[in-house]
């Protein structure tokens, strides 16, 4: 997990534990080691490679006070993993932050396989509002938790699917692909249909701008890319659509 508050706790030091504030000794510990990592482009700032330090140290960090919740009053026991930029680009902010994880983080590995987790929390994140109605966190309104199930499997199909449309969409080497080679051809065919009016082949940036403006998106040069909420909406009417199409081939083929 990513630390966000300066804590008080312990950590290790020459005569035993030594008093810490969490953030200012984990920007003091030693370099384990140093990786790359693909900043993308925000704010009118262009993509770049960060180069990134790491380190790891064991921490006890204090209860909280006043106590809030259910809380013993010991200390709780963690490996902390800060990572740092060096050297960012001139009017450009360092990369960084500050993990605690359970888990032990002796090396360098094992430090960067701590890193690696959290460095895809953006998907998983995305991920859980799509599989709701609205991009709500709320759960189904059933009661049973079969029925629950059932109706998380059926929304899940759906966040799959334009998950791997605005990934597509965002690399460079699919932008401009046939969306055939990773989409349904009834999915294209029905964005086309309702697009332009015509079975016309579409790339995978058409096909993703065509499903944001399913979902309110007015696709204009200067609007930010679409959110969540947006491609779930388009995502959704997308299906009632295809469910249509479905229905009327199957009628005609009966």
């Amino acid at each position: 997990m990513r630390s966000t508050h300066h804590r008080e706790g312990e950590a290790r030091g020459p005569q035993g534990r030594i008093r810490i504030r969490w953030h200012e000794y984990a920007r003091g510990l030693r370099a384990q080691g140093h990786y790359e990592v693909a900043v993308a482009a925000r704010d009118q700032r262009p993509a770049r490679t960060g180069h990134e330090r790491i380190a790891s140290a064991p921490v006890w960090i204090a209860a909280p006070r006043p106590p809030r919740g259910q809380q013993g009053s010991r200390p709780l026991a963690m490996w902390g993993v800060p990572v740092r930029e060096e050297d960012p680009p001139a009017r450009a902010s360092a990369l960084a932050w500050v993990q605690r994880t359970p888990v032990a983080v002796a090396t360098r590995t094992q430090a960067r396989e701590r890193v690696g987790g959290y460095e895809r929390r953006w998907t998983v994140a995305d991920f859980h509002p799509a599989q709701h109605p609205g991009g709500s966190l709320a759960p189904p309104p059933f009661p049973e938790r079969s029925r629950r199930a059932a109706v998380l499997g059926r929304w899940s199909g759906g966040a799959v699917e334009w998950l791997r449309v605005r990934n597509a969409a965002r690399d460079p080497e699919r932008t401009d692909r046939s969306a055939l080679d990773f989409f349904p051809a009834l999915s294209v065919n029905v964005r086309s249909a309702w697009r332009y009016a015509a079975l016309r082949p579409l790339t995978v940036a058409e096909f993703y701008r065509t499903l944001a403006r399913l979902g309110g998106h007015p696709n204009r040069k200067r609007d930010p890319p679409p959110g969540g909420l947006v491609l779930w909406r388009g995502g959704t009417k997308r299906e009632s659509m295809a469910a249509g199409a479905r229905a009327i081939e199957k009628a005609r083929c009966g």
